[in-house]
């Protein structure tokens, strides 16, 4: 008798060799050239502890109940 570990393993290989991945190689060769209509490249930067927002809050004297969203250029 097989250990269940031993047998999810193997499963779960199985299932990820049969999974293709949605990008081409074209589309990686087009993030080598930065242009804004490409959608592959796009860099997020998600601050966890807000410090950037809050700084912004205080900075333009935006109410503390008042939802933000900070966009960087």
């Amino acid at each position: 008798m097989s250990s269940p570990s031993r047998s999810f393993g193997a499963s779960s290989q199985a299932g990820a060799s049969e999974r293709r991945s949605q990008f081409t190689y074209r589309n990686l060769s087009q993030m080598a050239s930065y242009t804004t209509s490409c959608p592959l490249r796009v860099i997020a930067h998600v601050d966890l502890d807000c410090f950037y927002a809050q700084a912004e809050m205080v900075r333009l004297g935006i109410p503390e109940d008042q939802p933000l969203a900070v966009q960087q250029w």
